[in-house]
């Protein structure tokens, strides 16, 4: 990425949200989303040495342990996690209530991956989900909420790392900015008691990244 590249995505992120149209996407973002609607491409396909997981895989992998712990934890347990797996869960959420017909408590969200007609295209869940999370947006600092099966789970996205301000890839040891992303951790806090109703969350789940974890 060159620094005209970056001045870019700087720009468009000043207000917390990325400019979404085809104008603003780099080449990277281009060969990526391409990526994402392939469904089992790996998300770093195009470039050297490719090796990470489809979007396929890791919407079975996020799916899977989400879904379990809407099962076993208890109520207002937060995950602390950042964009993309906010996007995967919100996706989710979004579908349960608008195509329950395809996504419901039935569904084997861990398998996500297997949604592939027989020639290894995506099945018309996977064109669905793919979609319904290119729409989706976060902010540094947001906080979601789900019905759970003890009554609710919380979902907040990690506040503005370095690397976000550069309009950077994340790395798990992008740090919190000074100001703004420590400031943005601190609200995660405030929103959560607010809709905790003051309680405080009695467990926390968190990625094992560093801005995740600073966040929690």
């Amino acid at each position: 990425m060159n620094d005209g590249e970056i001045k870019k995505l700087v720009d468009a992120n000043k207000n917390g949200k990325w400019d979404k149209t085809e104008k603003s996407f780099t080449d990277t973002k281009i060969q990526q989303t391409d990526n994402i609607k392939s469904w089992t491409n790996k998300l770093d396909e195009g470039t050297e040495n490719a090796k990470g997981e489809s979007f396929g895989h890791g919407v079975g992998r996020i799916l899977g342990k989400y879904f379990s712990h809407k099962e076993t934890e208890p109520n207002n347990t937060l995950i602390s996690t950042h964009s993309s797996v906010m996007k995967v869960i919100k996706s989710a959420e979004d579908l349960i209530k608008e195509r329950p017909d395809l996504f419901n408590e039935k569904t084997d969200w861990a398998n996500a991956e297997k949604w592939v007609d027989k020639d290894g295209n995506p099945d018309e869940r996977a064109k669905l989900f793919t979609k319904k999370y290119l729409e989706q947006s976060t902010v540094n600092g947001e906080v979601f909420k789900a019905k759970s099966k003890d009554g609710n789970i919380l979902v907040s996205r990690h506040g503005q790392t370095e690397k976000n301000k550069l309009g950077q890839f994340r790395t798990d040891d992008a740090a919190l900015t000074a100001d703004k992303g420590i400031d943005q951790a601190k609200e995660v806090g405030k929103e959560v008691l607010k809709t905790t109703n003051g309680e405080i969350p009695p467990k926390i789940i968190s990625s094992d990244s560093d801005r995740g974890i600073h966040t929690s």
